[in-house]
């Protein structure tokens, strides 16, 4: 029996979660008697309705580790634009105006190295074009070079783990929230139909048809059942908040978030064990922590290339005015004069106290990153097992509860005819109705985490494909996200 049905059925509760939606509503059919009120939670509370769409396009936006993923990607492409220009020729352009006025003018001039002492005063102008160009520097350029590209892909691989991240995050916090919701709603039609049935037994000790322990029974189970609908509460409200962080939201008190429905299912036909190997390094995580390697071997051979000489291109020219008059005659005056064209080789020789740490340094960022790739590849392999564990105990879990509800509504079914035909009362006909409401409950639930389970496992066996395949399902144009590099295939390897 579908949900629809039972709450159209006879003896039914029908009640929307009062601090979501602001009021309850509890009618039982069939009977002449009406059940005690449901209970409340903090109805004051602001809702701030959001479908799973909203909250995962708000998250490609504002959730701060994946807008940290995106700026690390910046970085790297600016470090591989800085990294190329060594290979380019640099100019410079030095223009100088001075004036000379020694205190001794009359005195001959003389020439201390580049200071002219003495002879009569005078103005100069000058101006000197310089252009050098890096010939050889024993691979250090190559490998700065070689690195930063390494490092762009290392980056825009972690953007993709982070944006697969941060996309799971967020459904488990939803999910989370929904199945929340699903146990509070029926806990607050358990507390109601157990006031109802306190309410009958004090009745029947007033009449002298009960007892003081069935009155002390009946009080106790609504005590527990509210107790139950408290903490209940207080599980939706810390769901909530996780919700709203997961997606970089901040909730201001008195605000909750609502989920306005279950997951989305995932599509399991293209789902099949394949390779290990070939799944774990399509993992973006994995993609990353490898051109992390690259990354660090050459810089590494950057390091080791300080020791080597280095080979440039030098070429000058030089433009001098002069005039005893003024800065503007000097100015006007000035012409082109000498220029010089060299080749300078620099081999450095001692101490090395310096080249020698920076290449300590490197190799021991070498060692972090290859054990870093080591422990991403355990991790991908233990994620995806527990992906595929996790997928067959749900789907167990379950099919076990739709047939525990099948079993429920043939019991309340056969209690509703021996109610009839006056062979049991009403509280039996609700204890039924509570033990189909717990089922449905039961199936509610894990069928939410069986949709969790199913998308899971695909980004389990899948990872580059995984965060389109969400997107679409939900109807949000991945073109649309600005600073995604968003593979649908695996990124490319180092080699390339």
């Amino acid at each position: 029996m579908s949900m629809t049905g039972r709450l159209n059925g006879r003896c039914q509760v029908n009640i929307s979660l009062t601090f979501l939606l602001g009021s309850f509503t509890s009618v039982y059919a069939g009977t002449t008697e009406i059940s005690a009120g449901p209970p409340l939670c903090m109805t004051e509370q602001a809702v701030i309705a959001v479908t799973l769409a909203d909250a995962i396009a708000k998250s490609l936006s504002d959730q701060p580790k994946l807008n940290l993923a995106k700026e690390t990607l910046a970085e790297s492409l600016a470090d591989l634009s800085a990294s190329a220009t060594a290979f380019l020729p640099a100019g410079q352009l030095l223009v100088e105006e001075s004036r000379y006025a020694p205190s001794n003018g009359g005195a001959p001039v003389q020439v201390v190295g580049n200071n002219v002492l003495g002879g009569p005063r005078s103005d100069s102008a000058y101006g000197s074009l310089n252009v050098t160009w890096n010939l050889f520097s024993s691979g250090k350029d190559v490998a700065g070079y070689r690195g930063a590209k390494a490092a762009v892909r290392s980056s825009s691989a972690g953007l993709d783990s982070q944006l697969n991240e941060t996309l799971s995050d967020v459904m488990q916090a939803y999910a989370d929230l929904h199945e929340a919701q699903v146990t509070v709603d029926y806990q607050a039609r358990t507390v109601a139909i157990l006031k109802g049935i306190a309410a009958r037994a004090e009745e029947r000790l007033k009449g002298g048809q009960g007892t003081t322990v069935a009155v002390g029974q009946a009080r106790a189970a609504e005590l527990d059942a509210e107790r139950t609908f408290n903490q209940n509460c207080r599980t939706v409200y810390d769901k909530s908040l996780a919700l709203a962080q997961s997606f970089g939201h901040q909730l201001m008190p008195g605000h909750v978030v609502k989920s306005m429905g279950p997951l989305p299912a995932a599509d399991r036909s293209s789902l099949a064990e394949s390779d290990l190997d070939v799944i774990i390094d399509s993992d973006s995580a994995v993609v990353a922590a490898k051109e992390q390697i690259t990354a660090m071997e050459a810089k590494l051979k950057q390091a080791q290339a300080q020791f080597g000489p280095t080979l440039s291109l030098t070429a000058s020219r030089d433009y001098l005015g002069q005039s005893p008059v003024g800065f503007g005659e000097a100015n006007r005056s000035i012409g082109p004069d000498s220029y010089r064209i060299g080749i300078t080789f620099t081999q450095p020789l001692f101490p090395f106290v310096t080249e020698t740490a920076a290449v300590r340094k490197g190799q021991s960022e070498l060692r972090k990153a290859q054990a870093n790739y080591l422990q991403a590849r355990l991790d991908s392999g233990t994620r995806m097992q527990g992906a595929f564990n996790a997928a067959r105990e749900a789907l167990a879990s379950y099919a076990a509860a739709k047939s525990s509800l099948s079993e429920s509504q043939e019991v309340l079914t056969l209690t509703r005819s021996q109610y009839a035909a006056g062979r049991t009362g009403l509280d039996s006909v609700q204890r039924a109705q509570m033990d189909i409401d717990k089922a449905q409950t039961a199936v509610d639930t894990l069928a939410s985490q069986n949709l969790l389970a199913g998308w899971e496992l695909q980004r389990a066996l899948k990872p580059h494909q995984f965060a389109h395949a969400l997107l679409s399902a939900l109807r949000i144009p991945f073109a649309a996200e600005q600073g995604l590099s968003g593979n649908s295939e695996p990124p490319p390897s180092s080699e390339q």
